[in-house]
């Protein structure tokens, strides 16, 4: 099976996601203050070319590679991962029980216990 698979035509709905997304690093180019993808709140972040270059073109990268990506997706598919997703939901509806003791209860244990691991073994 391949890993990735270019699509049969584009799909205009995600290269239109994409052409959306990419309003903000051309507005920041434009106006030399870049603005990040969060909303007015916690992840929104606003930062200018004169006060903090290292950070504005950091911010200009990542929105550039977000929507490279974005586009990537509208051309190519990865059929591995979608099998495997369609794998999980077969066993989601056969053994519905399991499934959510997995979800529920076994991945939240396992992901706090890999956060305190990490800070133990990073010293945070």
């Amino acid at each position: 099976m391949k890993i990735v698979k270019a699509r049969d035509r584009i799909n205009k709905a995600i290269l239109g996601a994409a052409l959306t997304l990419a309003i903000m690093p051309i507005i920041g180019l434009l106006t030399g203050t870049a603005f990040s993808m969060g909303l007015y709140g916690i992840n929104y972040e606003e930062v200018s070319l004169q006060n903090n270059p290292e950070q504005y073109w950091f911010v200009i990268k990542l929105e550039t590679s977000v929507v490279l990506f974005i586009v990537f997706r509208a051309k190519f598919t990865f059929p591995l991962f979608d099998s495997i997703y369609q794998a999980l939901l077969t066993f989601r509806d056969k053994y519905k029980l399991i499934a959510y003791l997995l979800l529920y209860l076994a991945t939240p244990i396992l992901v706090v216990a890999l956060c305190f691991f990490l800070m133990s073994f990073f010293n945070l």
